[in-house]
């Protein structure tokens, strides 16, 4: 393939940066909470799911990239790599930032902490024949600074899957839980729900396969928190997430049947049109009765348009489709306001040069809200570390006006204290 300048930009966006602000995430929280990873002994089989499956998903790549590599095939393993850069980071990084942030050192965050740094470790040296200087620097870094591992990366042996840690089944159960995540959000960026605005419940609807069942059961609550929904249920049929509007191609069977063309159309309307779908998407003939004769109708021969059920956002991926209703209560609406508000205060934390272990104390002026804020009150201080919550602006907090959901609202914001 050519040398192409938008193709280094991507791997530069989407591997080399990602990979470089995990790296970051961690080392700004080790050195805030002085963890030592050789303090602790907690073996992988009594941490949490989570780290277990991550750790799994380690190994597995690991597999199969050192099978790409002993075929001298770079290209394939270059991309299983990135792509679990990109897991870890976008999936069990920011599944488990709060564990991190906690000021507690209990056994969650010891587990997260060393879970995390075992994941860096093993990609500087499993990238290290691809970006040397990036992998040499968070090697060493993570190693020399603790006095342990090789004076280089590049004189560590290359890394070998440890396959007692690799777990399918929490594989298979997690990456369910991911795809419908994935299809849900597809929805909400389809309807224009943002994310931080809860929605009633998530409707799921696939197979019936009890494998994919329980493990949407299993990761229940990520799925839930992900799509910032209330509840979860299971579609009895495809019929109640989309309808099916079943028609005759004419252009086809005008040739064929000529004046029987209208007895099959209103044939095929009288039939259930969930029945008359299915037919055609499995390729089979559609038989009906017209004039008290059999007629054999074959998958080309009827259209079939699929249309969201009236008050649902709809995405599918072939396995599994995903609804969200797109009307939204007023306590949803509250509670989405507030958390849009919490996003706003936690950017002017990251304006004003607060760090990230600051506590604060805010005051947010807003003409119509007052009671919303009241009600929601205590969330937002413990989601922005408020140390009080008020009206009251003093003389020296930084102050803005921001807009949230479209209202002006006045935040002012001090530092008071830290939480380390």
């Amino acid at each position: 393939k050519n040398f192409s300048i938008r193709a280094i930009d991507e791997v530069i966006r989407k591997f080399i940066l990602t990979l470089w602000n995990t790296y970051s995430f961690f080392v700004i929280y080790a050195n805030i909470d002085n963890f030592n990873p050789y303090d602790y002994d907690l073996e992988v089989g009594d941490r949490f799911e989570i780290d277990r499956w991550i750790i799994s998903e380690l190994n597995l790549t690991l597999k199969k990239v050192n099978e790409l590599m002993d075929d001298f095939n770079v290209t394939e393993s270059g991309r299983l790599i990135q792509n679990f850069v990109e897991v870890l980071s976008n999936w069990y990084v920011r599944r488990s930032r709060r564990r991190f942030w906690k000021s507690e050192e209990d056994k969650d965050k010891i587990s997260a902490y060393s879970t995390l740094y075992e994941c860096l470790v093993t990609i500087s040296r499993m990238c290290a024949p691809f970006i040397p200087f990036l992998s040499e620097e968070i090697y060493k870094n993570l190693t020399g600074s603790l006095g342990r591992g090789e004076e280089s990366v590049h004189l560590e042996r290359y890394p070998a899957a440890d396959e007692s840690l690799i777990d399918e089944e929490l594989s298979f159960k997690m990456d369910t839980a991911r795809k419908i995540v994935g299809l849900g959000r597809a929805v909400r960026s389809k309807v224009n729900i943002k994310i931080r605005q809860p929605v009633e419940k998530v409707l799921i609807y696939f197979d019936g396969d009890t494998g994919k069942k329980e493990s949407i059961n299993h990761f229940k609550d990520i799925i839930t928190s992900e799509l910032n929904v209330k509840e979860l249920e299971f579609a009895r049929g495809l019929d109640e997430l989309v309808s099916y509007d079943i028609k005759p191609n004419l252009s086809v069977l005008g040739k064929k049947y000529g004046s029987l063309v209208p007895k099959i159309r209103d044939a095929l309307l009288s039939e259930s049109s969930v029945r008359i779908a299915l037919k055609v998407k499995n390729d089979k003939n559609v038989s009906l009765v017209v004039e008290g004769k059999k007629i054999e109708l074959l998958p080309e021969e009827v259209l079939v348009d699929i249309k969201n059920k009236e008050g649902f956002g709809v995405e599918s991926d072939g396995e599994f489709t995903v609804g969200l209703p797109t009307a939204i209560s007023g306590e949803l609406l509250e509670e989405g306001f507030c958390r849009e508000l919490v996003h706003q205060i936690q950017n002017l934390r990251k304006e004003a040069g607060f760090e990230i272990e600051n506590t604060i104390d805010t005051a947010i002026e807003s003409a119509v809200k007052e009671d919303v804020l009241n009600k929601f009150k205590n969330y937002i201080m413990k989601e922005t570390l408020s140390k009080s919550l008020s009206s009251e602006f003093k003389e020296d907090m930084f102050v803005k006006e921001v807009k949230v959901n479209d209202e002006k609202i006045k935040i002012g914001i001090k530092v008071v204290g830290s939480i380390v």
